[in-house]
């Protein structure tokens, strides 16, 4: 908003002199750290570009997939990071949108590659519409990491499915569920903080990092909700992510 007019006695004028050059040096250091790290994302891309050029002439098929998914992880990150420095910018104070919408807008872009990797990909939706507390693009951002998972880390032909219904204790719970090999055995029956602390660690159990799940655990909490790891009925891994209400 414009400045307030200075006005009232002299202390309350000073005082507000202050407060209105504490807003410029704000909004300054703001916008010198959002163009640091769109400067960082480009200065990032050729290095990656190069490497991603060097990893296919390697010889060995499985190295080089190996290395080509760090790389497809690398980019995920930067991406996410370029996306949190702008949230504040492009959405304001007060963020909304409705999932049910993203949802159905994330899982159609989906729906072409899972048609040429022969998945069958649903969308299950137990409400009309969903107003959440939280940016579309942000909802956009955990519904894409989740999904490249699944379609990253489990063989073509295995089947996902995305679904919102309301959470008794308010809000939107969001499920994403595969019927791929899931999480270890040994993770799954785990108990107690220890297993907690494993599935907050976002791993796949699939020859994944984990840094997908990972960021989208830390997407999930900066927007006021959680995330948990489970068994799916699919036979997979259930990402379970929690939003609070609008």
């Amino acid at each position: 908003p414009e400045p307030l007019a200075a006005d009232g006695p002299r202390e309350v004028r000073g005082l507000g002199a202050s407060l209105e050059r504490l807003v410029v040096r704000i909004e300054a250091l703001l916008r010198r750290e959002r163009e640091q790290v769109s400067d960082l994302s480009h200065r990032l891309r050729t290095p990656v570009t190069a490497l991603r050029l060097r990893v296919e002439t390697l010889a060995d098929a499985d190295e080089r997939a190996r290395l080509a998914g760090d790389l497809d992880e690398l980019d995920a990150t930067v991406d996410h990071i370029v996306r949190q420095a702008r949230r504040s910018e492009g959405e304001g104070l007060v963020v909304s949108c409705d999932a049910v919408a993203v949802a159905r807008e994330r899982t159609d872009f989906w729906a072409a590659l899972a048609e040429d990797q022969g998945r069958d990909l649903r969308l299950r939706l137990d409400v009309d519409s969903a107003p959440v507390a939280v940016g579309a693009d942000a909802v956009a951002a955990l519904l894409d990491v989740v999904l490249d998972n699944v379609f990253t880390h489990t063989p073509d032909g295995t089947a996902a499915e995305v679904s919102l219904h309301r959470d008794p204790d308010g809000g939107l719970v969001l499920r994403v569920d595969d019927a791929g090999p899931g999480l270890p055995d040994a993770e799954a029956d785990a108990e107690g903080p220890e297993a907690t602390a494993m599935r907050d660690r976002g791993r796949s159990g699939a020859g994944s990092t984990g840094l997908g799940l990972a960021i989208t655990e830390s997407t999930a909490r900066e927007a006021g909700g959680s995330m948990s790891l489970d068994r799916s009925p699919l036979g997979g891994l259930r990402v379970e992510v929690r939003l609070p209400a609008f």
